[in-house]
């Protein structure tokens, strides 16, 4: 079993007699950046997402995009050096704020 496997199985640990939460997950590559946009119509598939999203900050590219569920928000894969302040999509221009994955319990 690679050790990435065995991390994710892990929920917590125990260090000096406490119990921590304890979340793995598979770090983006150098260069990448992931940015959240809300304000998406729902049940935007993600062909659409691809032909419709755009970007105009310069040296930076839309990599992949998927919604969250039946939500009105998608997760955006950037590459280049900063995260752009908005995305345009079906002639609206959406904030893009930086993704922080959380935990839910």
């Amino acid at each position: 079993m690679e050790v990435a496997s065995m991390l994710r199985v892990i929920s917590q640990l125990k260090i000096r007699g406490q119990v921590h939460a304890f979340n793995a997950y598979v770090a983006d590559l150098e260069g990448v950046l992931p940015g959240i946009v809300h304000g998406i119509p729902a049940r935007t598939s993600q062909d659409e997402l691809k032909d419709n999203l755009h970007v105009r900050t310069q040296g930076v590219n839309i990599e992949t995009a998927t919604m969250l569920g039946s939500s009105k928000t998608a997760i955006i894969t950037f590459t280049g050096n900063v995260l752009p302040r908005s995305v345009y999509i079906m002639g609206a221009d959406l904030i893009c704020y930086p993704y922080k994955p959380t935990v839910q319990e």
